[in-house]
């Protein structure tokens, strides 16, 4: 019974990853796709589109979110925000360190907190809860710096070989 329950609590946080992901994946592609429009010479009249290629004008959004809690949240050794080179050599060009370190911070304040609030509504909170938000807590925290250097030292050995 356990298993299951860390089973769908490892499940529960690889669709979170993926759904910030993709929020910020399609975000970054629209800019993208616009910056080169406007570096084709085509200038739009202001209107919805041109208020997306500013990311400055549009309202707080994940992304915003991320990086001012990034940047409040300082750290050294193993709560330390991953590198610019780190993140640059994994390919995530379009996220900063704060940004990084802001998602980091939110991921393992929601699962831990998710874990928590469905243990004490069901009523089924025991003493192998307590492992299971320290375990949750750890992965939500090392996975996305381990996943950067991984990706990054990846792409490196790819890059040599060739």
């Amino acid at each position: 019974m356990a298993l299951l329950f860390i089973i769908g609590i490892l499940f529960l946080a690889a669709s979170a990853g993926l759904l910030a992901r993709a929020i910020t994946l399609a975000r970054a592609r629209t800019v993208t796709h616009l910056q080169q429009i406007d570096e084709y010479g085509f200038h739009a009249a202001e209107g919805p589109t041109a208020r997306l290629a500013n990311p400055k004008r549009t309202s707080r959004t994940l992304s915003d979110l991320a990086e001012r809690i990034g940047g409040s949240v300082r750290g050294t050794s193993w709560r330390a925000p991953v590198t610019t080179p780190q993140l640059r050599g994994a390919g995530l060009y379009n996220v900063s360190p704060e940004m990084f370190q802001g998602y980091r911070v939110m991921l393992t304040v929601a699962l831990s907190s998710l874990i928590l609030f469905d243990t004490v509504l069901s009523g089924s909170f025991s003493i192998l809860t307590v492992p299971l938000i320290v375990a949750s807590t750890a992965l939500t925290w090392l996975g996305p710096a381990a996943l950067v250097s991984t990706r990054a030292q990846r792409r490196m050995d790819r890059v040599d070989r060739d």
